[in-house]
């Protein structure tokens, strides 16, 4: 266990030391978050921490013999994401040079790891769903959807950094049970790459010189890091068999992609695009029932803890089926929610009161 955890605290020194190496050059460059009509932070902060995170992740597989063939593809992927996440931070991209970069990732990723999502389990009791090649696009889409997930998701301090801990975490676990010791000690260095990130995150007011954020760059690396070992998890690779169960990687990423699936859903339903920036995330409808930033982040949190462990529990004892229902059954309420959020905000104030 000790020789696991040795690389996630080596990542976690490299991780820090970059944030602070990275942090003056973030203002020479003019890569800071400003705030506007919809982010209320004070002052100009680094968008450093995803390139500190790819940085880090990367060096600490190099220096531990982790980087194979399909490895260094994954980096080479992270490197284009981590590029194109900049280039948005500083000029804002148009969305659809942002979708184009996320498919030439997508493509560039399938095609290095030689594997795509092309068995979903036996969803109907029937059987399991084999794809074919329509597995190809099938796992393009995905890989578009994880990077979207968690880069919407990042809304308040701690939010993305918190969400991806408990993804990677979930991942670990289920790794190891499985005997992949390779991907467990991945996702382990991811963690404590992650973590390093969150010491600067979450500094309060009086340590914001120090406080950093994680930009674009970082949430989608979160997303193309997470589609990665779920393509490995939950498919038949050069790895070897599955970890976990295709319908089981829903429950991973469970409230990231729950919440992008709903707000698109809203937005097309006021005839809006589906990535106009709006404050109608579940974070905004916490707080603006009252709740403080950190008590939502801990909601939101604590949601996803149950989310995952809802799904490993499901996944242990019952059948797929019941696994898809369920999360169907949950996306539904979710969307609800978030279809209601006034009245749902004023519930909520008045059982505060």
């Amino acid at each position: 266990m000790l020789e696991m955890l040795q690389p996630m605290m080596t990542v976690f020194i490299i991780t820090v030391v970059l944030i602070l190496i990275l942090r003056p050059l973030a203002n020479k460059f003019n890569l800071v978050d400003k705030p506007d009509e919809r982010k209320t932070h004070d002052g100009h902060i680094p968008l450093i921490g995803g390139i500190a995170i790819y940085l880090g992740t990367a060096i600490t597989f190099q220096l531990f013999g982790l980087v194979d063939e399909q490895t260094k593809i994954v980096l080479l992927a992270g490197a284009f994401i981590v590029f194109i996440g900049m280039l948005d931070d500083k000029y804002d991209l148009p969305v659809r040079f942002r979708m184009l970069g996320q498919l030439l990732v997508a493509a560039l990723l399938c095609s290095g790891l030689g594997a795509y999502i092309e068995n979903l389990g036996d969803l109907f009791t029937l059987g399991d769903v084999e794809l074919g090649v329509l597995g190809i696009p099938f796992t393009y889409i995905a890989v578009i959807a994880a990077i979207n997930a968690y880069n919407m998701i990042d809304g308040i301090d701690g939010l993305l950094g918190g969400m991806s801990v408990i993804s990677f975490v979930g991942l670990a676990y289920l790794f190891n049970v499985a005997g992949n010791q390779s991907f467990t000690v991945n996702s382990l260095i991811i963690i404590g790459a992650i973590f390093a990130y969150l010491v600067f995150n979450m500094m309060n007011a009086k340590q914001r010189k120090y406080k950093v954020f994680m930009g674009d760059a970082g949430s989608m690396l979160i997303g193309l890091y997470v589609i990665w070992m779920l393509i490995i998890g939950s498919q038949q690779t050069v790895y070897g068999p599955e970890s976990f169960s295709a319908v089981l990687a829903l429950f991973i990423v469970g409230l990231p992609l729950i919440d992008m699936a709903a707000i698109i859903v809203r937005r097309k339903r006021k005839g809006q695009s589906p990535f106009k920036p709006d404050r109608d995330h579940m974070h905004h409808i916490l707080m603006r029932s009252d709740f403080s930033t950190k008590q939502s982040l801990l909601i939101l949190l604590l949601m996803s803890v149950l989310l995952l462990t809802v799904g490993v529990f499901i996944n242990t004892y019952f059948s797929t089926f019941i696994g898809l229902l369920l999360f169907i059954a949950i996306y539904i309420c979710y969307q609800y929610l978030v279809q209601n959020a006034w009245q749902l905000t004023l519930l909520i104030r008045n059982k505060r009161k």
